[in-house]
Formats: C-alpha cells, structure tokens, sequence
C-alpha cells in the first residue's frame, strides 16, 4: 500500500506519495525513485519523448495512494521503453 512519505515536502496542499517499490535508474547507481515528487523531477530533466508530457501530467495530478500507483506503473513502463530501468537482482 503506497502512503504518503512521513514528513514529506507538501505543494499544493497535496502530499507526496511514496513510490514503491522504487525505482531504481540504469547509469546512475545512486538514482533510486522513492516518491513522486522525485519521479516528477526525474522526468522534467529527462530528454522529451512523445510520452513524456503524459508521464509529467500524471504525477503532477497524483492526489491519492491510488493515484501514485498508477502512475508508477506508467513510468516504469516508460522508463523500461527508454532502457532507463535497472532491475536490482533479487536477494538471495
């Protein structure tokens, strides 16, 4: 169940909410996606895809857990297209 992060940055009355799991970056090791505040940076610096403004619009609107779940799952879908995703293995 995602919740908003515990002392969390709040914009425009909203919380954020976290992401979860995160989501960790393909060639920057310490990139990990824990919210969707970070996810919405990550994508405003990212190089615009036709995508790209849909992905922005749908965290920039996230407004409940529910929310946030759906729109983590279309930025994974989008990051994995763009050979941006590193899937950590799994622990042994």
């Amino acid at each position: 169940m995602l919740e908003p992060i515990p002392d969390s940055r709040i914009e425009h009355g909203m919380p954020d909410f976290a992401i979860a799991p995160p989501l960790h970056i393909r060639g920057q090791p310490s990139m990990v996606i824990r919210s969707v505040d970070q996810a919405a940076d990550f994508v405003r610096r990212s190089q615009m895809t036709e995508r790209t403004p849909a992905i922005l619009g749908r965290l920039e609107n996230v407004r409940s857990p529910r929310d946030a779940q759906h729109a983590r799952k279309e930025l994974r879908a989008w990051l994995a297209e763009e050979q941006l995703l590193l899937v950590p293995p799994d622990p042994i």
